[in-house]
């Protein structure tokens, strides 16, 4: 009877544990990390003189608002991307606009080369270095198909290693000698579904799970040197690919741009939205129920399915792997679009 009692009350414990304390710890986890965010808005990281800031993937969405936001708080701008055309477009719109951006350089460069001497030269030519924003990424094709990793090119892979993961770590090497003699800020560009995955985008969702752990363990040698490097787990943002209206949950661009500079300092992982905070904690805390990781498996898969569905009959494609079996049921359907999960035009 004794025991009976025990294992009663025992029951009882575990179930207020997981219903309540668990959700507590990581919400309150949650809402450290933005207090700084909502309480204190004169973190504004303004540059000191002479202070730089590199920036690749910087002539459109996030790395574009990096790129003005920075600009606008006085730091000399040295920005990366591929297309020699919008870099000018992007450094002539700064200059004109924020005046206290004394210095501007620019370097077209393709991420998917493996020979750095270009960068080598320029990042001469810098005294020392502040902030870096790796912000640089892909997920292997131009219109970002999900697909099945057997069936994608070598050639695609070798892109998502060169442009995800060798710049990432080469171009912090590089500049990591830059900032020794001062405090530095290292802001590597990571995605949410690092954490959990992301099924028919294996090779991209992959590099930025190490992104996210080469940002984690470089942030503990840094330590010594007061050099902070964050992985920042990004969500849905408005950009050119993420066509929906700005919301509550879908910040634009520079709003996003605004709250990752104002707690960057106080953090080593964050997603750098607070609703998207919120999402991370529920991502985090859900799996702790067998019935609810299983469940997540199968939604993210089918999910990613049912867009790769409906972008091969946009793009007007033969479907050469996976038959009707591996898209989603019409429930599947309903929830998307209620939800919003995905949009495809």
């Amino acid at each position: 009877m004794i025991m009976i009692e025990f294992y009663q009350y025992f029951g009882y414990f575990i179930s207020v544990f997981f219903l309540f304390f668990v959700p507590f710890y990581f919400l309150t986890q949650s809402v450290c990390k933005y207090f700084p965010y909502l309480f204190n808005n004169k973190v504004n990281l303004k540059a000191k003189p002479g202070s730089w800031a590199v920036i690749t993937g910087c002539t459109s969405g996030i790395g574009l608002e990096f790129a003005r936001e920075l600009g606008r708080r006085g730091y000399n701008l040295w920005l990366i991307s591929r297309t020699e055309d919008n870099l000018s477009r992007v450094a002539s719109s700064i200059r004109t606009k924020y005046p206290q951006c004394e210095r501007i350089i620019t370097t077209p460069f393709d991420f998917n080369s493996t020979d750095y001497r270009t960068l080598d030269q320029v990042i001469q030519e810098i005294p020392s270095i502040t902030i870096l924003v790796n912000n640089i990424g892909t997920v292997g094709t131009d219109d970002s198909l999900p697909e099945y990793f057997i069936v994608q090119p070598k050639e695609i892979l070798t892109k998502i290693i060169n442009v995800n993961i060798f710049s990432c770590v080469h171009l912090t090497y590089l500049v990591l000698e830059k900032m020794k003699p001062q405090t530095g800020i290292i802001i590597n560009v990571s995605a949410i579904f690092a954490t959990h995955g992301a099924p028919l985008w294996a090779a991209g969702g992959s590099s930025k799970g190490f992104i996210d752990t080469f940002a984690r363990c470089l942030d503990k040698e840094c330590s010594e040197k007061d050099i902070r490097v964050c992985s920042l787990l990004t969500a849905g943002v408005q950009t050119r690919r993420v066509p929906f209206k700005e919301n509550l949950t879908i910040p634009s661009a520079s709003s996003y741009v605004k709250s990752v500079l104002k707690t960057v300092q106080y953090n080593k992982q964050y997603t750098g939205f607070w609703t998207h905070e919120l999402f991370l904690v529920m991502l985090k805390w859900m799996p702790i129920f067998s019935l609810w990781s299983n469940s997540e498996d199968y939604f993210s898969t089918k999910m990613y399915a049912k867009v790769r569905h409906e972008l091969y009959a946009k793009h007007k494609r033969p479907v050469t792997y996976g038959g009707p079996q591996d898209f989603p049921n019409d429930l599947m359907s309903i929830m998307i679009q209620s939800f919003g999960v995905v949009k495809v035009e």
